[in-house]
């Protein structure tokens, strides 16, 4: 069984506890960057989305969250 799939049209990001790092995976892209601690993951979904809208996936061991980040949010 895979992941839940968010319900929205924006970009989506995903952020993924793996051993002591933090994997960060773009919109539509196979390639993760990964950062010490989860501030700097969602630092950097904040700095790629430039300010837009954007939904992220959150999946540590059993827990999942979803939010989405942007100006209003």
């Amino acid at each position: 069984m895979g992941l839940p799939a968010a319900r929205s049209t924006l970009p989506l990001y995903r952020i993924t506890l793996c051993d002591e790092a933090w994997y960060v995976v773009r919109p539509d892209a196979s390639l993760a960057h990964a950062f010490a601690d989860l501030d700097q993951a969602f630092a950097f979904v904040r700095t790629d989305s430039d300010g837009a809208e954007a939904t992220v996936e959150l999946l540590i061991d059993n827990l999942y969250m979803v939010t989405q980040l942007g100006p209003a949010h």
